[in-house]
């Protein structure tokens, strides 16, 4: 799923004038003379007065204006993935040595995080309704006896996880992946560099995902709403989203398109790096919390957002298995993802409404509906275990066995009816395979603890009572009369 960002005609222009210049040796341009014409596009005074920790940005037009100017192509023009190649060696420890213009990736906790306001030509510019200043904390390694302490890092960026504006305590662990404007005090108690990104990325420790490694301010963009978010007059959404509109809140929230990639295929590459088994242990283990058994479907319907980052587990009847290709090279070498499997299940409680599960890998010998001379045939008990991500939209007026690939969105905006099925992430699922004709084992592991012990028990009896008839027999036969 490409993006579609607003791209900036000027730099477009320039870079592809000076694209035959570059050739392979991209990672030697992002430097100060990169940064200071193609990201900030201002001039050398500029640029200077940018590096004076006694000047603030913020309050100097052209210093603002340059800042600005810079974020927006950070945030449409230039990924992560092309500062990534152009990373300096230093860490975070060596920010008195960092260069000015420079790429670099800081990991640390933001324990601080206020909004910048913007006026409406610059929130038309960035596509967002504010700019943020966080308070970045990283470990500062000494070489003296080997001490480290603690150094104050500010960060300016288009894009911060909502859950941060909605607490008063915050000690996030977070990544940034920006550049260098200064190297030295910068003011307000923030010791160290002040760094422009285009986002800050966010990994809680206290949930499932931060603990994979995976961004979960990435859900910001794709907001995991209930149905009946249609029939109310107010939507809340996160911060990030304050200027889109009612439609385009709509379309984010459930249809797959352009603005789902990062977070899409961040959770499947996630969920694909698990230990085999791990996810359904998880989810077990939640449910067993829970006192319950099974993960309700309707839940995934009713409640999108709170079960989002879940693992959940489902059993019922797959009437649809497909291998999809991902052809997008970026998406291939970022992800580790070159195609996944797109399951429709069927539950005893989703009212005949199918769940979208996709799948990294099938178990051996599981058919796809590729493999069925009339797809409409497919059936296929299995059990998996998933992360929910959101709902989406689907046509309606279709059958159970047969889905169709539209993502038509007309219920949303007053049109014709649609369907919903709610769309999880798995790393591959159990096949109930009922064709194989094998003798089933007597003391099946699915059988309940009372079955086994009744089976052993009886063993026991029938081994006692043989061995007493056996036992005294020999004893009858010598007491017998002799026949002369």
């Amino acid at each position: 799923m490409p993006l579609d960002p607003k791209h900036h005609a000027l730099w477009w222009l320039a870079w592809l004038l000076l694209m035959p210049c570059f050739g392979t040796q991209a990672a030697e341009t992002v430097d100060a003379n990169f940064t200071r014409e193609f990201l900030l596009e201002t001039d050398e005074e500029t640029w200077q007065k940018l590096g004076d920790r006694h000047s603030s940005w913020q309050s100097q037009d052209a210093q603002r204006a340059a800042v600005i100017t810079a974020l927006g192509h950070l945030k449409h023009d230039v990924g992560e993935n092309f500062l990534r190649e152009n990373l300096r060696e230093n860490g975070p420890e060596m920010t008195a040595q960092w260069e000015r213009g420079t790429a670099v990736e800081v990991r640390g906790h933001v324990v601080e995080c206020s909004e910048i306001a913007l006026t409406e030509q610059e929130q038309t510019l960035l596509a967002v309704p504010c700019l943020y200043r966080c308070r970045l904390q990283v470990q500062r390694k000494s070489d003296k006896m080997h001490k480290s302490s603690v150094q104050q890092l500010e960060v300016v960026s288009a894009f911060v996880p909502d859950a941060w504006l909605k607490t008063d305590v915050l000690d996030a662990p977070a990544k940034v992946t920006g550049i260098v404007l200064k190297t030295d005090d910068v003011g307000d108690d923030f010791s160290g560099a002040l760094i422009i990104a285009a986002r800050v990325r966010w990994f809680p420790t206290n949930t499932l995902l931060g603990q994979l490694g995976m961004d979960v301010g990435l859900f910001d963009a794709v907001p995991a709403l209930p149905i009946t978010v249609l029939k109310q007059a107010e939507i809340s959404v996160p911060r990030s989203l304050a200027l889109l509109t009612r439609p385009e809140i709509f379309e984010r929230a459930f249809k797959l398109t352009g603005h789902d990639q990062e977070a899409f295929y961040g959770l499947m590459k996630a969920v694909k790096n698990t230990p085999p088994g791990w996810l359904e242990q998880e989810a077990r283990r939640m449910l067993q919390a829970q006192g319950e058994s099974r993960t309700s479907a309707v839940n995934l319907f009713n409640r999108p957002e709170e079960m989002r980052g879940q693992p959940v587990l489902l059993t019922g009847v797959a009437k649809r298995a497909v291998r999809v290709l991902v052809d997008n090279p970026e998406i291939q070498e970022q992800y580790g993802i070159d195609h996944y499997y797109e399951i429709h299940l069927f539950t005893n409680d989703s009212q005949r409404q199918p769940i979208t599960v996709c799948v990294s890998s099938l178990p051996p010998n599981m058919p796809t509906s590729a493999d069925f001379p009339n797809p409409d045939e497919y059936n296929e008990p299995l059990t998996v275990a998933a992360i929910p991500y959101k709902l989406w939209v689907y046509e309606s007026g279709l059958s159970e066995s047969r889905l169709s690939e539209s993502e038509d969105i007309s219920a949303v905006n007053g049109g014709g009816r649609a369907n919903y099925s709610p769309l999880l992430m798995g790393r591959e699922p159990i096949w109930l395979d009922t064709r194989v004709a094998e003798q089933p084992a007597l003391l099946d592991e699915n059988w309940p603890d009372w079955a086994k012990n009744a089976i052993g028990i009886t063993f026991v009896l029938l081994a006692l009572i043989i061995w007493f008839f056996l036992r005294h027999k020999p004893l009858r036969d010598k007491n017998k009369p002799r026949v002369p």
